[in-house]
């Protein structure tokens, strides 16, 4: 969604999250995803305080993002979801902002490939802790939902989801992703199938 979109979460270069905020999925009402508050600001300066406040059990699955390097509250609260059994996911967001700033400083010597190593190499190390390997991190860009690792974020959410979830989300997404198209395949087979067992 762009930043002007009436569903999209609200941005801004200061604090604009101050309470959990749910917002519908664009083509799915039965999904919602949760804008919360950063930790670590003054109305959530711990862990504690944040999970008390937000009701962090309450949630499903977690993407945590960041737009540079993922901080020390970043790795606590990971580290709170792992504890209780619940799957996230590290998403490094703003990369076409990183490809232009790197285009501007190497110029025809720029190579996307090896910056996209490094980037993800750094986020590893980042997570190291966690026992997090590079297919934990998705490196994304808001504005280019077809480049880097949006579809393969997408196909993740999904596999962490229940059954019901799962079907759900796959047949509301609009993609050209291989993977997400075939997953809506063997989704509408098995319901015809069940359809034509059923006036059997």
């Amino acid at each position: 969604l762009h930043d002007d979109h009436e569903l999209a979460a609200e941005t801004g270069i200061t604090e604009t999250t101050k309470i959990p905020t749910p917002y519908q999925h664009p083509t799915n009402a039965k999904i919602r995803f949760w804008d919360l508050p950063g930790i670590g600001t003054p109305d959530y300066p711990d862990l504690p305080t944040f999970s008390e406040k937000v009701g962090i059990e309450r949630f499903d699955t977690f993407l945590i993002i960041c737009a540079r390097r993922f901080t020390e509250y970043d790795l606590q609260l990971a580290e709170k979801v792992q504890s209780m059994g619940k799957s996230f996911f590290f998403v490094r967001n703003k990369i076409d902002n990183d490809r232009r700033s790197e285009k501007r400083k190497y110029g025809r010597k720029f190579n996307e490939e090896k910056m996209l190593k490094e980037i993800k190499n750094d986020c590893v190390e980042c997570l190291e802790n966690l026992s997090c390997d590079e297919e934990k991190v998705f490196l994304v860009s808001s504005h280019a939902p077809n480049e880097w690792d949006f579809d393969r974020l997408q196909t993740a959410i999904m596999d962490h989801l229940p059954f019901i979830q799962k079907e759900s989300l796959a047949l509301s997404l609009r993609t050209h992703s291989k993977v997400i198209l075939k997953e809506k395949i063997k989704i509408l087979k098995g319901m015809c199938n069940n359809h034509i067992g059923d006036s059997c």
